[in-house]
């Protein structure tokens, strides 16, 4: 069973003549393992369609598979848990708490979990995410001490300590530059192999998405026909 589905999902802001439809009967599938990039322009639907099927926001129409679980109906607190447990979130801007070193960054995250694992082994994980990523030398840095690079790589770090089936990363480029974008982009990609984590990512910048296993396209809330599917050494 693929790690994501979505079957015909559309979401509409405000009602009447005012009403804007974001996403528009979108379906896809996402594996275990693949890397998905989703491309298209500002305004195109990219991040609604994120959160959506992220479990962030609730689709105006259509349904939302994660891990197994349908989305629809969740209560609430079913749903956090779920995200707690299935989903990491990568987002445009870090969202580090400055105050915390980047180990603790990881740490205070982790002891939210449900079924808190324990101080010791949130120390243990955070250590070593943080040793995958190169950051071994940089985890007692506050993020002011950090390059906006190693913050992005902490943040990456931070969204695996759940050891998610899906990674939702938006926008993780935004604020780089070409080489330290495709540092961080070739990093999701390691991610997916090495841990046969499903990783959906969007952008708007085509050399990002060179290194997904698939490409897709979003324009004015509806998929076009995917590029042709990149070769890997999977």
């Amino acid at each position: 069973m693929p790690s994501l589905q979505a079957q015909g999902i559309s979401h509409r802001y405000g009602a009447g003549d005012t009403a804007v439809l974001a996403v528009d009967e979108v379906t896809l599938s996402v594996e275990s393992g693949e890397f998905v990039g989703l491309l298209g322009p500002s305004g195109s639907g990219k991040t609604t369609l994120l959160s959506i099927l992220g479990g962030l926001l609730t689709p105006t129409a259509g349904e939302v598979t994660l891990g197994g679980v349908r989305l629809a109906g969740l209560r609430p607190a079913a749903l956090t848990e779920l995200r707690a447990r299935e989903v990491g979130f990568v987002f445009q801007t870090h969202n580090l708490v400055p105050y915390l070193t980047a180990r603790e960054n990881l740490e205070v995250v982790g002891s939210l979990l449900s079924g808190n694992p324990g101080r010791r082994r949130l120390q243990e994980r955070a250590g070593k995410l943080l040793d995958e990523l190169g950051l071994a030398d940089r985890e007692h840095h506050l993020p002011s001490a950090l390059s906006v690079g190693e913050r992005q790589r902490v943040a990456v770090a931070r969204a695996l300590l759940n050891d998610p089936s899906v990674l939702m990363v938006d926008e993780p480029t935004a604020s780089l530059d070409t080489a330290r974008g495709e540092e961080v982009v070739a990093m999701l990609a390691e991610q997916a192999r090495r841990r046969d984590v499903a990783v959906v990512m969007v952008t708007h910048d085509e050399r990002m998405a060179a290194a997904a296993t698939r490409s897709l396209h979003l324009l004015d809330g509806r998929l076009t026909e995917p590029s042709p599917r990149v070769a890997s050494d999977r």
